[in-house]
This record gives C-alpha cells, sequence and structure tokens, in this order.
C-alpha cells in the first residue's frame, strides 16, 4: 500500500496544484498527489484565474466614415474600429489611446462651431494674437475655428484696437452721486459725504 501520509517539515514554500489548491510546500503536494491524479500548476500561492479578455470583430462594426486618430498615430475608419484595436493592443499589454476625433495629421475640434452672423458694428477689440478684431463678436468666432489645444491662447488682450493707447475710464462727477447723507473716513483723515463722494475724489 502507498504511503499518502508522509511527515512534512514545517517550512512555507507554496506551490499550486492542477487542483488550484495551495500546498505548503512540496513535501504537502506529494501526499495529496499519492491520493490522487495531480500535477504541478507553478510554485507559489494559486491566484484567481485572469479572465481572458474576447475581443470584439472588425466584421461586427459598421461602416460608416467618422475618423477617429489614435495615439499610434493610426486613422481608424470609425470608433467602433478604433475600439476594436484598443482591445487588442490591452489583450498584448499596450495601452492605446484616442488622440482626438477626426482623420491623423488633420485635427478637428470635437464640436463644429456653430454659425454666427456677427453685427457690422465697429467696436474693435485686440486679442492675445495681437490681432484687431472688428468687435467682440468676431474674435469669439475666430476663437472658435482654432484647434482644441489651441483655444485657450486666444483672448481678450483690451478692448480697442491693438497698438492704440487704452484709456481709462472718465471718473465720475459729484453731481452723480446721491444726495443721501452717509459719511465714511478716507485714508487721508477727510471725512466724506458718502462712499460715492470718495470713490469721486480717489479717482
Amino acid at each position: 500500500a502507498k504511503d499518502c501520509s508522509r511527515p512534512c517539515p514545517r517550512i512555507l514554500t507554496p506551490v499550486c496544484g492542477s487542483d488550484r489548491v495551495s500546498y505548503s510546500n512540496m513535501c504537502a503536494f506529494r501526499n495529496a498527489q499519492c491520493l490522487a491524479n495531480l500535477s504541478l500548476r507553478y510554485k507559489g500561492v494559486c491566484g484567481k484565474p485572469k479572465r481572458q479578455v474576447v475581443c470584439p470583430q472588425e466584421s461586427q462594426c459598421d461602416l460608416k466614415n467618422r475618423p477617429i486618430c489614435g495615439e499610434d498615430e493610426k486613422t481608424y475608419r470609425n470608433l467602433c474600429l478604433f475600439l476594436v484595436a484598443k482591445c487588442k493592443a490591452k489583450k498584448d499589454g499596450r495601452r492605446l489611446k484616442l488622440k482626438y476625433r477626426g482623420a491623423c495629421g488633420n485635427p478637428t475640434p470635437r464640436k463644429s462651431c456653430p454659425p454666427r452672423t456677427c453685427p457690422k458694428q465697429d467696436k474693435p477689440v485686440c486679442g492675445s494674437d495681437g490681432k484687431t478684431y472688428r468687435n467682440g463678436c468676431e474674435l469669439a468666432t475666430a476663437k472658435c475655428a482654432l484647434p482644441k489645444g489651441q483655444k485657450r491662447q486666444l483672448t481678450l488682450k483690451h478692448r480697442g484696437p491693438c497698438g492704440a493707447p487704452i484709456t481709462a475710464k472718465p471718473c465720475m462727477t459729484k453731481q452723480k452721486c446721491r444726495r443721501k447723507r452717509d459719511p465714511v473716513c478716507g485714508s487721508d483723515g477727510v471725512t466724506y459725504r458718502s462712499k460715492c463722494h470718495l470713490r469721486v475724489a480717489k479717482c
């Protein structure tokens, strides 16, 4: 008769059997193998089996032409085909991300600019790009037309044409202040009739 209960040393060097049971060492595994038809899977504790990733097939995607540019600089016909490639990359241990919507080398904003008819008002504004725009609406239209990554770079620098001296707002006169008396003391030690009168003096 087989001796399947040999005494084993108290050494912890785990091994994983084909029955997905972790044995404390090779000796303990041999005792179990003696009683059942087992094989050694690997040295170490049995881990949870990894779920196998099943990727969709390209044949499952439609033929719509809505190009996607991946970070691998490849243009995919549409989002479905890109997701198939992304899944395959993940199986291979690689990461594939979407770079932008549109063909590679021809980035387009995710949302197209709404049709906008700007008024023919001459209220010039200066953009941060050093260009003078006829009015704020035309600046906003130009900003919208820029690629996504460059939109933040175009802002309003100041009102008025570029290169023109920026004029300060005219000071308010005492006549525009209300007659209501609500005295305040200024940093110059003078008492003013109200906050409005203080602002006039400060200006």
